[in-house]
């Protein structure tokens, strides 16, 4: 099986991208809830603190590793 030439994932290792700014990243996550809270009241009064807990872990997974990222270049 061959694969496809090139770098298919150059926007998870770019310090710069998306996922780098975390947060931005949180404040819109809040802003959709809070958009969204009013069209479905009893769906995040059920699911958000876990689903709010989620993307904490995931944030601070991403900083941890953009600062470790950092350190190495700085060494």
């Amino acid at each position: 099986m061959e694969g496809v030439p090139g770098l298919l994932t150059r926007y998870r290792v770019i310090g710069e991208g998306l996922s780098a700014g975390t947060d931005n990243q949180l404040e819109a996550w809040e802003r959709m809830v809070a958009k969204l809270t009013p069209m479905a009241p009893e769906f995040f009064a059920e699911h958000v603190d876990s689903a709010r807990a989620y993307q904490l872990r995931y944030l601070c997974r991403r900083a941890i590793s953009k600062a470790v990222s950092e350190m190495k270049w700085s060494v």
